[in-house]
């Protein structure tokens, strides 16, 4: 099973998931060495279980030299950035919040935008990456998902199950 398919800012690089019974692989190729693949990240044991199919979650950094992906790992998040020059991978721990589904880099490198979950609800957040910390940018009891960066990092796009297409209304939980 392959996901999470993402090509590089400059169309030289892709990485992508592929899942086996649980165990999961994260490979780049460089389109300069045609047909080579590198193993970049490997973890689980191939088992018949119920597997968690949303990590690793992919996104490039602008420069295309940085690879971030973000792993759930006995349920603590963990942001793991691979320099594709060197080879290594820094790791950092990334605290509250329950789960990320999808993230992308603003166009200066800075910072990412993460659909997440905390407290049980979806939302965006913007993530400041020097400084290992995140600031909410919705939250209500809308699903917001898919985030991306646009004109030149000063709007972001997502996609929501939004009775409208404003941030403008604040609908209060509701029980039902």
């Amino acid at each position: 099973e392959y996901k999470q398919f993402k090509v590089s800012p400059d169309g030289q690089s892709f990485a992508y998931v592929t899942d086996q019974l649980g165990q999961y692989k994260i490979y780049v190729t460089y389109l300069s060495s045609i047909n080579k693949k590198y193993k970049i990240y490997k973890r689980e044991f191939k088992m018949y279980r119920i597997n968690d199919k949303t990590y690793p979650v992919l996104a490039w950094h602008p420069s295309s030299e940085i690879l971030a992906f973000l792993t759930e790992e006995k349920g603590l998040l963990s942001m793991h950035y691979f320099d594709i020059n060197s080879g290594g991978i820094e790791v950092k721990a990334l605290f509250n919040m329950e789960k990320v589904t999808d993230m992308a880099y603003s166009n200066d490198g800075k910072q990412m935008v993460f659909s997440g979950v905390y407290k049980g609800q979806s939302d965006l957040f913007l993530y400041n990456i020097a400084a290992n910390s995140h600031k909410n940018l919705t939250q209500d009891i809308y699903d917001d998902l898919n985030p991306k960066f646009i004109d030149n990092s000063t709007k972001i796009v997502f996609s929501s199950n939004r009775t409208n297409d404003s941030l403008g209304t604040k609908a209060k939980n509701q029980e039902f």
